[in-house]
Protein backbone atom coordinates (compact mmCIF):
# COMPACT_ATOMS: atom_id res chain seq x y z
CA UNK A 1 0.00 0.00 0.00
CA UNK A 2 1.29 3.51 -0.89
CA UNK A 3 1.39 6.47 0.99
CA UNK A 4 -1.37 8.20 -0.56
CA UNK A 5 -3.37 4.94 -0.09
CA UNK A 6 -2.48 4.75 3.34
CA UNK A 7 -3.62 8.05 4.39
CA UNK A 8 -7.09 7.55 2.96
CA UNK A 9 -7.71 4.66 5.01
CA UNK A 10 -6.94 6.24 8.07
CA UNK A 11 -9.53 9.36 6.95
CA UNK A 12 -12.14 6.20 6.15
CA UNK A 13 -10.76 4.92 10.02
CA UNK A 14 -11.52 8.69 11.96
CA UNK A 15 -14.14 8.87 10.05
CA UNK A 16 -15.77 5.42 11.53
CA UNK A 17 -14.74 6.63 14.94
CA UNK A 18 -16.46 9.92 14.84
CA UNK A 19 -14.05 12.32 14.14
CA UNK A 20 -15.14 15.34 12.07
CA UNK A 21 -13.08 16.45 8.86
CA UNK A 22 -10.84 18.77 11.01
CA UNK A 23 -9.94 16.74 13.58
CA UNK A 24 -9.29 14.08 11.28
CA UNK A 25 -7.02 16.43 8.80
CA UNK A 26 -4.94 17.31 11.95
CA UNK A 27 -4.67 13.62 13.10
CA UNK A 28 -3.39 13.02 9.39
CA UNK A 29 -1.00 15.77 9.13
CA UNK A 30 0.93 14.51 12.96
CA UNK A 31 1.13 11.39 11.52
CA UNK A 32 2.48 11.58 8.02
CA UNK A 33 4.06 15.38 8.40
CA UNK A 34 5.46 17.03 4.89
CA UNK A 35 3.81 13.79 3.11
CA UNK A 36 0.22 14.48 4.38
CA UNK A 37 -2.08 15.03 2.02
CA UNK A 38 -3.60 18.74 1.25
CA UNK A 39 -6.73 20.05 3.29
CA UNK A 40 -8.75 20.12 0.60
CA UNK A 41 -7.92 16.94 -0.49
CA UNK A 42 -8.42 15.16 3.06
CA UNK A 43 -12.23 17.14 3.39
CA UNK A 44 -12.71 15.84 0.25
CA UNK A 45 -12.29 12.04 0.82
CA UNK A 46 -14.13 12.45 4.33
CA UNK A 47 -16.85 13.55 2.24
CA UNK A 48 -16.95 10.74 0.03
CA UNK A 49 -16.42 8.32 3.05
CA UNK A 50 -19.41 10.31 4.89
CA UNK A 51 -21.63 9.47 1.68
CA UNK A 52 -21.07 6.18 1.87
CA UNK A 53 -18.10 5.37 -0.39
CA UNK A 54 -16.68 2.31 0.48
CA UNK A 55 -12.97 1.57 -1.92
CA UNK A 56 -10.10 3.78 -1.09
CA UNK A 57 -8.79 3.50 -4.75
CA UNK A 58 -8.95 5.75 -7.21
CA UNK A 59 -12.44 5.43 -9.79
CA UNK A 60 -11.59 4.06 -13.06
CA UNK A 61 -11.02 6.56 -15.28
CA UNK A 62 -11.94 5.43 -19.10
CA UNK A 63 -10.00 6.31 -21.70
CA UNK A 64 -9.14 5.10 -25.28
CA UNK A 65 -6.04 2.85 -25.18
CA UNK A 66 -2.90 3.90 -26.91
CA UNK A 67 -3.16 2.58 -30.40
CA UNK A 68 0.03 3.80 -32.17
CA UNK A 69 2.68 3.04 -29.18
CA UNK A 70 2.69 -0.99 -29.96
CA UNK A 71 5.10 -3.84 -30.77
CA UNK A 72 4.63 -3.99 -34.30
CA UNK A 73 4.96 0.68 -34.22
CA UNK A 74 8.64 0.20 -32.25
CA UNK A 75 9.96 -2.50 -34.54
CA UNK A 76 8.70 -0.54 -37.43
CA UNK A 77 10.27 2.58 -36.59
CA UNK A 78 13.88 1.00 -35.40
CA UNK A 79 13.73 -0.62 -38.59
CA UNK A 80 13.37 2.66 -40.54
CA UNK A 81 16.32 4.31 -38.41
CA UNK A 82 18.62 1.34 -38.78
CA UNK A 83 17.86 1.56 -42.64
CA UNK A 84 18.41 5.51 -43.05
CA UNK A 85 19.87 7.10 -40.24
CA UNK A 86 19.52 10.26 -41.78
CA UNK A 87 15.47 10.16 -41.66
CA UNK A 88 14.26 13.09 -39.36
CA UNK A 89 11.43 12.70 -37.11
CA UNK A 90 8.64 13.94 -39.47
CA UNK A 91 10.09 11.74 -42.01
CA UNK A 92 9.81 8.75 -39.23
CA UNK A 93 5.88 9.96 -38.59
CA UNK A 94 4.95 10.36 -42.23
CA UNK A 95 6.49 6.52 -43.14
CA UNK A 96 4.88 4.78 -39.95
CA UNK A 97 1.68 6.85 -39.63
CA UNK A 98 2.68 7.96 -36.03
CA UNK A 99 2.61 11.41 -34.22
CA UNK A 100 5.42 13.47 -33.94
CA UNK A 101 5.12 13.14 -30.22
CA UNK A 102 4.37 9.19 -30.44
CA UNK A 103 7.60 8.78 -32.31
CA UNK A 104 9.54 10.80 -30.03
CA UNK A 105 8.50 8.85 -27.03
CA UNK A 106 9.58 5.71 -29.22
CA UNK A 107 12.84 6.80 -30.43
CA UNK A 108 13.70 8.17 -26.70
CA UNK A 109 12.46 6.05 -23.93
CA UNK A 110 11.83 2.26 -25.89
CA UNK A 111 14.78 2.38 -28.41
CA UNK A 112 16.92 4.55 -26.04
CA UNK A 113 18.40 6.57 -28.93
CA UNK A 114 19.43 10.18 -28.96
CA UNK A 115 20.19 12.84 -31.85
CA UNK A 116 24.16 13.63 -32.57
CA UNK A 117 24.01 17.38 -33.67
CA UNK A 118 27.08 18.75 -35.38
CA UNK A 119 28.35 21.99 -33.63
CA UNK A 120 28.47 25.10 -34.91
CA UNK A 121 31.69 26.67 -35.48
CA UNK A 122 33.07 29.97 -36.96
CA UNK A 123 32.59 30.22 -41.07
CA UNK A 124 35.67 31.92 -41.19
CA UNK A 125 38.35 30.00 -38.57
CA UNK A 126 42.08 32.23 -38.00
CA UNK A 127 44.92 31.09 -38.75
CA UNK A 128 45.81 29.85 -35.45
CA UNK A 129 42.05 27.57 -35.67
CA UNK A 130 43.48 26.49 -38.80
CA UNK A 131 46.64 24.78 -37.89
CA UNK A 132 45.00 23.54 -35.18
CA UNK A 133 43.09 21.41 -37.46
CA UNK A 134 45.58 20.25 -39.67
CA UNK A 135 47.14 19.02 -36.01
CA UNK A 136 44.13 17.11 -35.51
CA UNK A 137 43.79 15.66 -38.64
CA UNK A 138 47.01 14.58 -38.71
CA UNK A 139 46.57 13.08 -35.39
CA UNK A 140 43.93 10.94 -36.32
CA UNK A 141 46.21 9.59 -39.97
CA UNK A 142 48.81 8.56 -37.85
CA UNK A 143 46.46 6.97 -35.10
CA UNK A 144 44.77 4.93 -37.93
CA UNK A 145 48.60 4.07 -39.30
CA UNK A 146 49.12 2.76 -36.22
CA UNK A 147 46.31 1.18 -34.85
CA UNK A 148 43.76 0.16 -38.11
CA UNK A 149 40.87 -0.70 -35.56
CA UNK A 150 40.97 3.14 -33.93
CA UNK A 151 38.28 4.35 -37.05
CA UNK A 152 35.60 1.83 -35.44
CA UNK A 153 35.69 4.05 -32.24
CA UNK A 154 34.69 7.08 -34.04
CA UNK A 155 31.30 8.59 -33.67
CA UNK A 156 29.95 10.25 -36.73
CA UNK A 157 27.96 14.05 -36.35
CA UNK A 158 25.95 14.36 -39.06
CA UNK A 159 22.50 14.77 -37.49
CA UNK A 160 22.26 11.17 -37.52
CA UNK A 161 19.86 8.91 -34.60
CA UNK A 162 22.59 6.87 -32.76
CA UNK A 163 22.94 4.91 -29.79
CA UNK A 164 24.11 6.70 -26.78
CA UNK A 165 28.11 6.21 -26.75
CA UNK A 166 27.33 6.61 -22.41
CA UNK A 167 24.43 7.88 -20.71
CA UNK A 168 26.42 8.12 -17.43
CA UNK A 169 29.14 10.88 -18.21
CA UNK A 170 28.01 14.06 -20.26
CA UNK A 171 31.48 14.58 -21.92
CA UNK A 172 32.63 11.22 -23.13
CA UNK A 173 35.08 13.03 -26.05
CA UNK A 174 37.19 14.50 -23.31
CA UNK A 175 37.35 11.99 -21.09
CA UNK A 176 37.68 9.30 -23.63
CA UNK A 177 41.48 7.29 -23.09
CA UNK A 178 41.73 6.97 -27.31
CA UNK A 179 42.96 10.22 -27.62
CA UNK A 180 45.79 12.10 -26.14
CA UNK A 181 45.68 14.75 -23.92
CA UNK A 182 47.26 16.89 -27.01
CA UNK A 183 43.87 16.57 -29.00
CA UNK A 184 41.92 17.03 -26.57
CA UNK A 185 43.59 20.35 -25.75
CA UNK A 186 43.36 21.23 -29.67
CA UNK A 187 39.63 20.22 -30.23
CA UNK A 188 39.02 22.85 -26.70
CA UNK A 189 41.11 25.30 -28.72
CA UNK A 190 39.33 25.34 -32.04
CA UNK A 191 35.79 24.07 -31.21
CA UNK A 192 34.72 25.03 -27.42
CA UNK A 193 36.48 28.18 -26.56
CA UNK A 194 35.97 30.26 -29.80
CA UNK A 195 32.07 29.45 -29.37
CA UNK A 196 32.37 30.58 -25.17
CA UNK A 197 34.09 33.56 -26.63
CA UNK A 198 32.05 34.44 -29.87
CA UNK A 199 31.81 38.17 -30.25
CA UNK A 200 33.90 38.74 -27.05
CA UNK A 201 35.89 41.71 -28.38
CA UNK A 202 32.39 43.93 -27.62
CA UNK A 203 32.26 42.37 -24.44
CA UNK A 204 32.30 44.87 -21.68
CA UNK A 205 32.91 42.40 -18.91
CA UNK A 206 33.03 42.86 -15.20
CA UNK A 207 35.67 40.47 -12.72
CA UNK A 208 32.72 38.09 -11.59
CA UNK A 209 31.99 37.66 -15.72
CA UNK A 210 35.81 36.49 -15.53
CA UNK A 211 35.97 34.51 -13.06
CA UNK A 212 32.56 32.61 -14.45
CA UNK A 213 34.69 31.95 -17.85
CA UNK A 214 38.15 31.01 -16.06
CA UNK A 215 35.95 28.46 -13.71
CA UNK A 216 34.40 27.20 -16.99
CA UNK A 217 37.63 26.55 -18.27
CA UNK A 218 38.95 24.99 -15.42
CA UNK A 219 36.19 22.41 -15.60
CA UNK A 220 36.31 21.73 -18.86
CA UNK A 221 40.00 20.82 -18.49
CA UNK A 222 39.72 18.78 -15.54
CA UNK A 223 37.74 16.76 -17.81
CA UNK A 224 40.71 16.51 -19.81
CA UNK A 225 43.33 15.46 -17.57
CA UNK A 226 41.21 13.38 -15.25
CA UNK A 227 41.68 13.03 -11.37
CA UNK A 228 44.88 12.14 -9.81
CA UNK A 229 45.65 9.56 -7.52
CA UNK A 230 46.69 11.00 -3.57
CA UNK A 231 49.53 9.30 -1.37
CA UNK A 232 46.85 6.97 -0.33
CA UNK A 233 45.85 5.77 -3.62
CA UNK A 234 42.68 7.53 -3.70
CA UNK A 235 41.39 9.44 -6.44
CA UNK A 236 41.26 13.42 -5.73
CA UNK A 237 40.51 16.39 -7.98
CA UNK A 238 43.68 18.44 -9.56
CA UNK A 239 43.78 22.21 -7.95
CA UNK A 240 43.66 24.97 -10.09
CA UNK A 241 47.31 25.45 -10.04
CA UNK A 242 47.84 21.76 -11.43
CA UNK A 243 45.53 22.15 -13.63
CA UNK A 244 46.96 25.13 -15.22
CA UNK A 245 50.33 23.74 -14.88
CA UNK A 246 49.13 20.98 -16.92
CA UNK A 247 47.72 23.02 -19.28
CA UNK A 248 50.95 25.60 -19.88
CA UNK A 249 49.19 28.08 -22.21
CA UNK A 250 47.01 31.35 -22.16
CA UNK A 251 44.03 30.49 -20.08
CA UNK A 252 40.46 32.50 -21.54
CA UNK A 253 40.70 35.43 -19.79
CA UNK A 254 44.24 36.38 -21.59
CA UNK A 255 42.00 35.51 -25.23
CA UNK A 256 39.15 37.23 -24.08
CA UNK A 257 41.23 40.53 -23.17
CA UNK A 258 43.46 39.71 -26.50
CA UNK A 259 41.01 39.88 -28.46
CA UNK A 260 39.33 42.89 -27.14
CA UNK A 261 42.16 45.05 -27.65
CA UNK A 262 42.39 43.50 -31.41
CA UNK A 263 38.60 44.76 -32.10
CA UNK A 264 39.71 47.94 -30.09
CA UNK A 265 42.52 48.90 -32.64
CA UNK A 266 40.01 48.41 -35.53
CA UNK A 267 37.54 50.43 -34.10
CA UNK A 268 40.40 53.51 -32.99
CA UNK A 269 41.47 52.94 -37.19
CA UNK A 270 38.07 52.96 -38.51
CA UNK A 271 36.62 56.79 -39.79
CA UNK A 272 33.43 55.32 -40.59
CA UNK A 273 30.14 54.65 -38.66
CA UNK A 274 31.85 52.39 -35.77
CA UNK A 275 34.64 54.90 -34.81
CA UNK A 276 31.95 57.34 -34.72
CA UNK A 277 29.30 55.82 -32.73
CA UNK A 278 32.43 55.02 -30.29
CA UNK A 279 33.39 58.24 -29.65
CA UNK A 280 29.82 59.76 -29.48
CA UNK A 281 28.59 60.93 -26.21
CA UNK A 282 25.14 61.65 -25.41
CA UNK A 283 24.05 65.01 -24.06
CA UNK A 284 22.05 64.23 -21.05
CA UNK A 285 22.99 63.51 -17.30
CA UNK A 286 23.77 60.20 -16.39
CA UNK A 287 21.14 58.99 -13.85
CA UNK A 288 22.26 58.98 -10.44
CA UNK A 289 24.63 55.91 -8.65
CA UNK A 290 27.52 54.39 -9.96
CA UNK A 291 28.30 54.01 -13.48
CA UNK A 292 27.91 51.12 -15.33
CA UNK A 293 31.04 49.10 -17.09
CA UNK A 294 31.64 50.38 -20.37
CA UNK A 295 33.67 48.65 -23.17
CA UNK A 296 35.73 51.76 -23.17
CA UNK A 297 36.49 51.69 -19.54
CA UNK A 298 38.21 48.20 -19.87
CA UNK A 299 39.99 48.90 -23.09
CA UNK A 300 41.58 51.35 -20.87
CA UNK A 301 42.35 49.67 -18.03
CA UNK A 302 44.01 46.25 -19.90
CA UNK A 303 45.80 48.87 -21.68
CA UNK A 304 47.45 50.88 -18.66
CA UNK A 305 48.26 47.37 -17.44
CA UNK A 306 50.14 46.68 -20.53
CA UNK A 307 52.13 50.52 -19.91
CA UNK A 308 49.89 51.70 -23.11
CA UNK A 309 48.54 55.55 -22.24
CA UNK A 310 48.03 56.60 -25.87
CA UNK A 311 46.48 53.40 -27.68
CA UNK A 312 44.24 55.56 -30.18
CA UNK A 313 47.42 56.86 -31.50
CA UNK A 314 49.69 53.32 -31.22
CA UNK A 315 46.39 51.40 -32.97
CA UNK A 316 47.46 53.81 -36.34
CA UNK A 317 50.34 51.32 -36.57
CA UNK A 318 49.07 47.79 -37.14
CA UNK A 319 52.25 46.49 -36.44
CA UNK A 320 53.33 48.26 -32.94
CA UNK A 321 49.58 47.60 -32.45
CA UNK A 322 50.03 43.88 -33.06
CA UNK A 323 52.44 43.92 -30.45
CA UNK A 324 50.19 45.04 -27.89
CA UNK A 325 47.27 42.58 -28.67
CA UNK A 326 50.05 39.68 -28.09
CA UNK A 327 51.41 40.94 -25.01
CA UNK A 328 48.05 40.72 -23.73
CA UNK A 329 47.81 37.68 -23.38
CA UNK A 330 49.77 37.39 -20.24
CA UNK A 331 46.57 39.14 -18.84
CA UNK A 332 45.43 36.66 -16.84
CA UNK A 333 43.68 38.12 -14.84
CA UNK A 334 41.17 40.33 -13.68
Amino acid sequence: MDNISEQRACIKFYFKIGKNATETFELIKLAFGDLVLSRCVTFDWFKRFKEGRIFIEDDHRPGRPSTSKTNDTITLVRDKIISDRRLTVREVTNEVGISIGTCHSILSDELGMKRVSAKLVPKLLTEEQMEHCIEVCLDLKNRVSNDPSFIKSIISSDETWVYGYDPETKYPLLKSKLISWKTKITLYKVLIRPVALYACGAWATTVTDENRLATFERKVLRKIFGSKRNALGDFELRTNREVEELYGKTNIIGVLKSSRLGWAGHVWRSGGLIGLATGWKPDTRRPRGRPRQRWKDRITKDASRLGVNDGKEIAQDRDKWRQVVAAAMDLNGP
